[in-house]
């Protein structure tokens, strides 16, 4: 009995011998979480995400060539390094550790170098990615040259799962947001990932907004191809787009969407489905800031108009302007109320006005041109001895402030307002009142430290008399009058006051408004003229101006008269715009663009207007190229419609000596997509938002990246 029981344990001890074995080399495989789907990830450039770690046992042996084998195996599928894959060898020096990471094994990962079952090759490589599931990561060393494993299998196991993006709380699909002032919107979401077990990375969000134009267009079409208005990245769930960011125009239709981002240290991994990109979601800001309704003008007395209207419930503060009938300086009047009272205004004169409604930061159009024509000055008697007016004073609520312009009443005069200063609720300045009884004399009078009450009333203090003259000018033709003196004296070889020469009498004055209002309205030149001055350069320009300056000088050599004096301003009018043009054409030098040759012209647009260079009147607003012969080449102008794509045609100039295929369209250091036939192209330009007036196209060679054409 006791020698069965021996011969059992015997064999028990032969099984176990039979079944372990013991490798001279000794592997383990680590793999840090987050765990990718793609392969790529775990052998990246400097990634340690993936390690290997080998010991060769024997001490006594000095190096051992080996390679690696690798295997991952999931639920059905099997990933194993192809049997006759030879990559360098890898020498194991006998008892020191080895670590391997991303930078030795990724040709172990390429798919070329894999067999496949469970999955094919070509399915692979069409994402890069595994089916989302629990795999081991195994590694085998093979002893190079025999082909035997010499190793244990040291794997590891990970969990490949793609993560759920954030959902979208605030504000709701479809929502029409209060306006706030200031602006204040609560973007807010919640992530889906936390709950995940492989959710051990950092996780930034991107907030995206663009606006949806026209507002029938799929809002998953504007959010893919419309410019952001907004683009923001945040640690948290809640971003506030506040009064420093773009402002939101009430009525109109926004597209958003948050984009969670897996960050690992300082990379990005893709451990999302659809990118991290949440649903896209919709909101209005708002109502439309439309113009008042009912809007009304009363000539209150010759010199005052009052406007009313009737607001609606967005409405939070309103600007009226004015002119005078088919003038061209508009003056504004704001009021937060129903209505306001312009003042200073001339009798017996039609004057246009519009209305616009204010939404906090926003205005509505103006209203429609509307006219109204203040009444004349009422005939009055004036007699010595007659007992004066009394006023009523009861009033003593001080006015807040006075701006250059205001009427203000002092006993019998209505004194405009010229210049202004405070101190508290005392006011000095200079101002000038038209006395009726002296045929309308035009007095200026000066004023320190008076009080005015809230009906405009100087209830406290006194006026001084400091000057007569004969007539009151608009301001627009005293403003150019003005210019004409600054001109002349920036000039050569001319009066140093062309003043004297203006004031000499009703007459003459009142010539000088009338060729003020023509000038101002229809330019200097006859047509003949500025056809003469086609492409004239900066010192052509200077050379002209002077020749206008001798003339002032000649008309004036003699007595003054009408005649004369209109000669003169005249001619004064046309140094200025010669200066001014001259100045403007040097500008336009000093901020263009040298080139070394232009080779591609833009010439036609799908829907509105092509400007080809082709006014001359405009010439001073082309933006020009200049080639290596001081050339300057005018830059042609498309109009594009507010928040909407428009497409232009452009065509390859051969004598340039450039091939079509070395063109590149470039917008804020983007390619633009272009559609090419043969020579020729058709260009998508980007859509133009509200806060920009232009935008500028750039054509460039993409073999030096230079400059060879433009389109504004």
């Amino acid at each position: 009995m006791i020698k069965k029981i021996v011969i059992l344990t015997l064999l028990v001890v032969a099984a176990n011998l039979g079944f372990s074995q013991t490798y001279p080399v000794q592997v383990t495989t680590t793999i840090i979480p987050p765990y990718s789907v793609y392969l790529s990830d775990y052998v990246a450039v400097g990634s340690d995400r993936l390690a290997l770690n080998v010991l060769l046992g024997d001490v006594n042996r000095p190096q051992l060539q080996v390679r690696f084998k690798l295997r991952i195996q999931g639920q059905g599928i099997i990933i194993e390094t192809k049997p006759g894959y030879m990559p360098p060898p890898v020498i194991l020096e006998g008892g020191v550790p080895e670590r391997f990471t991303a930078s030795d094994l990724v040709d172990y990962f390429k798919p070329e170098n894999l067999n496949f079952q469970g999955i094919s090759q070509r399915a692979f490589e069409r994402t890069g990615a595994l089916p989302e599931g629990l795999y081991q990561f195994c590694f085998e060393v093979i002893e190079y040259n025999r082909g035997v494993k010499i190793s244990n299998s040291g794997c590891a196991t990970a969990w490949l799962i793609l993560n759920n993006p954030p959902i979208i709380n605030l504000p709701k699909n479809g929502e029409k947001l209060r306006i706030q002032d200031p602006q204040y919107v609560t973007f807010q979401w919640t992530p889906r990932h936390t709950g995940s077990p492989n959710s051990a990375f950092a996780t930034e969000y991107e907030l995206s907004i663009v606006e949806i134009w026209p507002e029938t267009r799929n809002p998953n079409d504007a959010i893919l191809t419309s410019p952001p208005i907004f683009e923001a990245t945040a640690p948290s769930t809640t971003l506030i787009y506040g009064p420093a960011e773009t402002p939101l125009v009430p009525g109109r239709h926004y597209a958003f969407r948050v984009r969670a981002k897996s960050m690992v240290g300082i990379d990005e991994l893709d451990l999302f489905k659809n990118n991290g990109y949440s649903e896209v979601f919709t909101f209005v800001y708002g109502d439309e800031c439309t113009a008042p309704s009912d809007i009304d003008a009363e000539a209150i007395n010759s010199g005052k108009v009052l406007v009313s209207w009737s607001p609606n419930a967005s409405h939070t503060n309103f600007n009226v302007r004015y002119r005078l009938a088919a003038g061209s300086q508009w003056f504004n009047k704001e009021s937060n109320f129903e209505e306001v009272s312009i003042d200073g205004l001339q009798p017996s004169t039609t004057y246009e006005y519009q209305l616009a409604g204010g939404c906090g930061a926003f205005f509505s159009e103006y209203s429609p041109i509307a006219k109204i024509t203040t009444p004349e000055l009422p005939e009055v008697n004036y007699s010595c001895g007659l007992p004066i007016d009394e006023y009523n004073f009861d009033n003593q609520e001080l006015i807040e402030s006075l701006q250059p312009n205001d009427i203000i009443y002092v006993g019998d005069f209505d004194v405009k307002v010229s210049e202004i200063t405070s101190a508290g609720s005392s006011f000095t300045g200079k101002g000038t009142v038209v006395v009726p009884y002296l045929d309308n004399l035009a007095v200026s009078v000066d004023f320190n430290s008076i009080s005015v009450n809230t009906d405009y009333r100087m209830i406290r203090g006194q006026m001084s008399v400091i000057g007569v003259g004969v007539d009151v000018l608009s301001d627009e033709i005293t403003d150019f009058i003005d210019e004409l003196d600054e001109t002349l004296a920036s000039i050569e070889n001319t009066l140093d006051d062309i003043s004297a020469g203006l004031d000499i009498a009703d007459q003459v004055l009142n010539e000088v408004g009338d060729l003020a209002n023509e000038i101002l309205d229809d330019g200097p030149f006859t047509a003949e003229e500025e056809a003469g001055l086609d492409g004239n350069s900066v010192e052509e320009y200077i050379e002209k101006a002077k020749e206008a300056a001798t003339a002032v000088g000649n008309a004036l050599a003699g007595a003054a008269s009408v005649e004369s004096v209109s000669e003169a301003a005249h001619q004064v009018a046309k140094a200025m715009e010669l200066k001014k043009r001259a100045k403007r054409l040097q500008e336009i030098y000093n901020t263009s663009d040298t080139v070394d040759v232009i080779a591609v012209e833009f010439y036609e647009s799908e829907h509105y207007g092509f400007d080809e260079q082709q006014y001359p009147q405009h010439r001073l607003h082309y933006n020009i190229l200049v080639t290596p012969d001081n050339e300057g080449h005018g830059i042609s102008w498309v109009a594009t419609k507010t928040g909407e794509r428009e497409t232009v045609k452009a065509r390859l100039i051969q004598s340039a000596g450039l091939s079509a295929d070395s063109v590149d369209f470039i917008y804020n250091n983007e390619s633009l997509n272009a559609s090419r036939n043969g020579n020729e192209w058709e260009i998508r330009l980007p859509a133009v938002t509200t806060d920009q007036a232009t935008l500028q196209i750039v054509a460039i060679n993409k073999a030096n990246n230079k400059t060879i054409g433009k389109l504004d």
